[in-house]
C-alpha cells in the first residue's frame, strides 16, 4: 500500500514500504517523488532521509520543471524514439510505430500550456507503455532460457519506486520505465529479477550468481541504476 504526502516544496510524495528493502531509495519522476522505504522505518525514519536529499530532489524537480515538450524533446532511448514536429495544420496529431512515435503540431502552438504539456506526457507514457508490453517480455523470456531460469508470469506496470519485482512465486513484474534505459541497464534488472526466482534475498549468493551471469561486478551495476533518472 502506497501512502500519499504532499510537500510544499517537493509536490507530491509516494511512500511505499517493503519488506524486503534495506535502504531508502528515491525516485523524481514526472508525477511526482516515489520513496521505497524498509518495513519498519518511522515517519522520523523517513523524515530524516529525506532531509538527506533534499536538495538534490528539488534540483532535480526543478530541472524538470524546465523541460517543456516541444520541437527541442527528444527522446532516443534503444527501444523508443520520440520527437515532436511543427508543421502547417491546424491540428494536433500523433503517428506511432513500433518502437517509435511522432506528435505533429502546427507553428502556432503554445509549448507552455500546463494542459497541453500533461497531455503530451500522458501520450508519451501511454506509447512507451504498449511498447514495454511488446519488448520486455519477450526479452525476458531470452534471457531466461540462456541463463536457465523459469518463472511464472511477467507484467508491465509502474511499479514504486523500484524497477521490478519478483515475488516469492517467481511472478515478475518490471517496470515500464526501463524502455529507457541503455540496454546494459535494463538486462541488468531483467536478470536481477531473474536470479531471484532462486535467491529469495540480496546475500552473497544472490550477488555472487548475479556476477557471475552477467560477466562484471552486479553491485556497481546496481549502483548505476540507482544514478538513473528517468523523467517524462
Amino acid at each position: 500500500m502506497k501512502e500519499r504526502i504532499v510537500d510544499e516544496k517537493l509536490g507530491v510524495i509516494f511512500l511505499q514500504k517493503r519488506a524486503n528493502a534495506r535502504q531508502f531509495k528515491f525516485r523524481c519522476m514526472s508525477d511526482g517523488i516515489y520513496i521505497t522505504a524498509p518495513m519498519l522505518s518511522t515517519r522520523s525514519d523517513i523524515d530524516r532521509a529525506l532531509k538527506s536529499v533534499r536538495e538534490k530532489l528539488l534540483a532535480l524537480r526543478e530541472e524538470r520543471g524546465h523541460r517543456l515538450i516541444g520541437p527541442d524533446y527528444k527522446i532516443e532511448a534503444p527501444f523508443f524514439k520520440f520527437g515532436v514536429q511543427l508543421c502547417s495544420g491546424s491540428r494536433i496529431t500523433a503517428r506511432t510505430e513500433p518502437g517509435k512515435m511522432e506528435v505533429f503540431c502546427p507553428e502556432v502552438t503554445d509549448f507552455t500550456d500546463d494542459k497541453l504539456q500533461q497531455w503530451l506526457r500522458n501520450v508519451i507514457v501511454q506509447a512507451v507503455k504498449k511498447n514495454a508490453a511488446r519488448v520486455m517480455p519477450p526479452r525476458l523470456q531470452a534471457l531466461a532460457e540462456k541463463h536457465g531460469f523459469s518463472f511464472r508470469s511477467v507484467k508491465i506496470n509502474d511499479t514504486l519506486g523500484s524497477w521490478g519485482c519478483c515475488t516469492g512465486t517467481n511472478h515478475i513484474r518490471l517496470s515500464w520505465r526501463l524502455m529507457l534505459l541503455p540496454v546494459h541497464l535494463m538486462d541488468y534488472v531483467l536478470l536481477h529479477e531473474l536470479c531471484h526466482t532462486i535467491h529469495k534475498n540480496h546475500g552473497p549468493e544472490f550477488w555472487k550468481a548475479l556476477s557471475q551471469i552477467i560477466g562484471r561486478d552486479a553491485k556497481a551495476l546496481q549502483s548505476e541504476l540507482m544514478g538513473a533518472q528517468i523523467m517524462i
